[in-house]
């Protein structure tokens, strides 16, 4: 919208110019004494003005380049909402022009605003109606008397599945309509985009990576959740799609239990690069 708004006040701009001249383009269709009449009179850029600022009587027509143009570019962007005082027309054609482009200027800026009003709306109107109904769960949490933790426990979820698009999402409602093939294709390459990140992956074929993707599966963790246990035997390989992933030494008393005398000694990052090692990862 914005770079329409330029494009009309950059060629207006020029328009203005050469209708404010005593010849220009349109004057070429005249009479020679029309010509000379039209020339003899007076026009917006060949009128001499006085201003505070300069003592001396001086023309547009006199002025810079640059200053002739920021100037055209200024006021046409003023009579998009009012006549700007620096500048009126002096004679017939200038005010048929200026009357014409005020019409205009009217439905556009018009049609601008609001085009641009919407577009800002569009951008925040998703965040805005996951606030409403993230603060009307918490008000449900709190009048339940739900235990803290497991407050803070649902709006990270809830937080998390809008980051990823599973609520609130337009695309999904289009999404359903594919058929089941286009939804397998897309889900392989979207389950691939993160198996390519073990090197490991790269030198499969094709085949073997597809078997892979249509074997894999998406699993939502919560904060705390353990993936792997020392000394067990793990379910699957997990790969980490987003979020963090640590490892965690529990030190474990003669009578206490794993869980009842639990602390961090030394968090790692656990990730891809794990498996490009032989030794054993505490987990």
């Amino acid at each position: 919208v914005l770079l329409v708004v330029i494009g009309i006040c950059h060629w207006n701009a020029c328009i203005f110019w050469l209708v404010g001249l005593d010849r220009n383009l349109f004057t070429e269709l005249m009479s020679d004494e029309a010509l000379a009449e039209y020339a003899a009179g007076p026009h917006w850029t060949t009128v001499w003005r006085m201003t505070e600022a300069q003592a001396d009587a001086w023309r547009w027509v006199d002025r810079p380049m640059p200053e002739k143009y920021v100037f055209c570019f200024y006021w046409t962007l003023g009579v998009m909402r009012t006549m700007p005082a620096e500048v009126t027309p002096v004679n017939l054609p200038e005010r048929l022009f200026v009357l014409v482009f005020m019409f205009f200027a009217l439905s556009a800026f018009a049609i601008c605003v609001s085009l641009i009003t919407q577009a800002f709306f569009k951008i925040w109107d998703r965040r805005r109606v996951f606030n409403e109904e993230l603060a009307a769960v918490r008000m449900h949490l709190q009048k339940t008397q739900v235990e803290e933790a497991t407050q803070l426990k649902v709006k990270a979820y809830l937080r998390y599945i809008f980051d990823r698009r599973r609520i609130h999402a337009k695309e999904a409602a289009l999404m359903n309509f594919l058929p089941d093939q286009l939804k397998s294709q897309i889900r392989r390459s979207q389950v691939k985009m993160y198996l390519e990140r073990i090197p490991l992956m790269r030198e499969l074929e094709r085949d073997s990576i597809e078997k892979i993707t249509d074997a894999a599966e998406t699993f939502d963790l919560m904060q705390g959740d353990a993936v792997s246990t020392a000394g067990t035997v793990a379910d699957a390989a997990w790969v980490l799609v987003s979020g963090r992933l640590r490892v965690t030494k529990v030190l474990v008393g003669a009578t206490d239990s794993v869980l009842t005398n639990a602390s961090i000694v030394s968090p790692l990052v656990v990730d891809e690069h794990c498996l490009e090692e032989d030794g054993p990862v505490l987990s």
